[in-house]
Order: C-alpha cells, then structure tokens, then sequence
C-alpha cells in the first residue's frame, strides 16, 4: 500500500482513477443492459482504508463518537469493506450485495472477535 500511494502521490489521483473506472464503468454499464454476457471484475472483496482527521469532531457543540462509512457493490462484488479512522478510533463499514451475501449482520461478532485477538496479540486488549 505505501508503493501504491506513493504511486498515486507522484502521478496524482486521476491516474488511479484511469485503473478504476475500467471496472467499474464495464460492471455499471453490463448491468444495464438486458442482453449480452455478464462479465464479472477480477475481484469480488474490496477493502478501502481512510485516514480521517486527528482531532476530535464535533457537530453543533456535540462531540461527534463514530462516523460509519458506507461504500457501493456493484454487478460481481459481494461484499464491500471501509475502514475510517477519526481520532483514536477505528470504524467499520460492510455493504453487501444481495445475491451473494444476503446478510451481512453475521460478520460483526466475527470481525469483534478477530479484532479482540489481534488487540490480545498486540498487548493492546482493555479490560
């Protein structure tokens, strides 16, 4: 990931968006279309990583606690991960699309596990 945004950084963010839309353009537009194959993209799991701000947030006077970021799955994904860090927390955003995985609620005890060994792994576990 460092090469990649280092990559993005010196030819900027329209040259990783020339590798982007290939897939999302073919999947969007094949979708639409009543006829013809259905082609799937070579990947059916993204996962994306946003470093939000630092400092705290707030909205109105009121601190802001979680933000919970929400993507697209389009024709061939299945699930569609987003994580977001504000402050000194992390969050989670899952979508799912419906054929493939008609719910998406069993993955957060699943995902609370895996990250409460990982903390335990880490010496970073509270309580």
């Amino acid at each position: 990931m460092d090469f990649a945004k280092k990559q993005v950084a010196a030819h900027g963010g329209a040259a990783s968006l020339a590798l982007v839309v290939p897939n999302v353009a073919q999947s969007v537009v094949t979708a639409l279309l009543p006829f013809g194959p259905k082609r799937r993209t070579g990947y059916n799991l993204p996962i994306s990583t946003l470093r939000g701000p630092v400092e705290e947030m707030y909205y109105n006077g009121a601190r802001l606690d979680s933000l919970f970021p929400i993507s697209t799955v389009f024709a061939g994904l299945g699930l569609n991960i987003t994580v977001y860090s504000h402050g000194d927390k992390v969050s989670f955003g899952c979508v799912a699309g419906r054929e493939m995985l008609p719910q998406v609620e069993p993955l957060i005890p699943l995902a609370e596990r895996v990250l409460a060994e990982l903390e335990a792994a880490y010496g970073l576990a509270s309580g």
